[in-house]
């Protein structure tokens, strides 16, 4: 009998024990914040970037390969509103867009048909169009910055020459320079201080991110890091005290690599060490936190669209899409700090996601990553509920146990 006991009230302890662990894990995925999804656009497309206006709605230029066009959707608080920016041909093609101070779109872009660096505006009624470099085959992998007299700088890439080249309007005129030589600068991000200085993180020649930046009078070049072949998919943004951060892709280690200056010399951690694939994209929130959307493997080669934040050292990330498998993804932050992503799958479609709190739960609920560290060594590793009862469970058994040998 006082076997059976023992069984029973271990069994009894155990099934109480998961029960308010599931009580309790589903208790918090109520109460915290998740993200929600919706299409945009079904299609082949592709190059979507976003920007969100002073409602914090979202407006989305992108390359519609089914005419070889581009266009400009934006969200009017109501509904999505889609035209086409410029059909002159095959053009669209690695876009960049900024909203003015009028919430007006400019957009840098590739004209793949004349292989020309073109830049298109809204001017409050209709679209102005123009040619800004056609020497050689130049314009691609555009980056764009608006200045505080909503004037445009532009980084690009010129292939003819392989050169990293810079211009930008100053309200009558462009002027167009070379900033990193032979090999450098196939990827580039640029962003404007608050002097309107740019500032220009790429992926150079010898596969190093390097940083250059316009002091007023000179350009200042440093690499931020060469540990091997790094610095592709460079996101630059800048924070309140004009100090860079930078997200980017370290190819040899596949792992997503942030960087930043503290004001005496640069900081670099690993946001994601278990397999990353190209394109991140990175922002600021008010309090100059980094936050980074990208494509992550989460096991068994399977990929899907993430999204980490933190404070530069330690970082929280979250599953936002599991059938993510690869394509653009832009990142931005509202007024209240929270991230809107727009992810363009491989092609097939562009959908919109955003976080919302006290959701109701649903198939798009994916979880929560963590980052821990074991000595020096930084893994990865999901929080679910089963993993939870599992502990739980164990926990309850070795209490059940340690009380049956204390003596009474």
């Amino acid at each position: 009998m006082v076997g059976v006991k023992i069984i029973v009230n271990l069994v009894f302890k155990l099934v109480i024990t998961a029960f308010l662990t599931l009580i309790l894990s589903s208790a918090v995925s109520a109460n915290n914040e998740t993200w929600q999804s919706e299409t945009v656009i079904n299609g082949f497309l592709s190059n979507t970037p976003m920007v969100l206006d002073s409602s914090n709605n979202p407006h989305i230029s992108y390359h519609d390969f089914s005419g070889s066009d581009l266009k400009y959707t934006s969200w009017d608080g109501s509904s999505w509103h889609t035209e086409t920016v410029d059909n002159s041909g095959d053009v669209g093609l690695m876009n960049s867009m900024a909203l003015d101070s009028d919430d007006n779109p400019h957009i840098s872009y590739y004209d793949s048909t004349n292989q020309d660096l073109k830049y298109a505006h809204w001017d409050g009624s209709s679209w102005q169009i123009e040619t800004v470099d056609s020497l050689g085959n130049v314009g691609g992998l555009t980056s764009l910055a608006l200045d505080l007299l909503n004037n445009p700088h532009i980084s690009y890439y010129d292939f003819s020459n392989s050169i990293l080249k810079y211009t930008h309007w100053d309200g009558g005129l462009w002027h167009t320079e070379t900033i990193a030589n032979v090999g450098g600068g196939s990827r580039s991000s640029i962003a404007l201080d608050s002097n309107d200085n740019p500032h220009i993180g790429y992926y150079g020649a010898g596969g190093d991110l390097i940083y250059a930046v316009w002091d007023g009078s000179s350009w200042q070049t440093e690499t931020v890091d060469s540990s091997g072949d790094v610095g592709d998919y460079p996101a630059v943004a800048l924070d309140s005290d004009d100090n860079p951060h930078i997200s980017y892709y370290d190819i040899a280690n596949h792992d997503l690599k942030y960087a930043h200056w503290d004001g005496s010399e640069w900081q670099i951690n690993t946001i994601w060490f278990v397999g990353m694939f190209g394109q991140s994209f990175l922002a600021l929130d008010s309090h100059n936190n980094p936050h980074v959307s990208f494509t992550g493997n989460i096991g068994s080669a399977n990929f899907a669209l993430l999204y980490a934040s933190g404070d530069g050292s330690s970082w929280q990330v979250e599953i936002v899409d599991r059938q993510f498998n690869g394509g653009y993804i832009s990142l931005a932050m509202d007024s209240a700090d929270n991230p809107h992503i727009i992810y363009n799958n491989y092609h097939d479609s562009l959908k919109y996601a955003y976080k919302v709190s006290n959701p109701v739960i649903s198939n798009d609920v994916m979880g929560i990553y963590t980052k821990k560290t074991v000595g020096m060594q930084e893994t990865g590793e999901p929080i679910s509920r089963l993993g939870l009862v599992f502990l739980m469970l164990c926990g309850g058994l070795f209490l059940t146990l340690r009380e049956r040998k204390t003596p009474q």
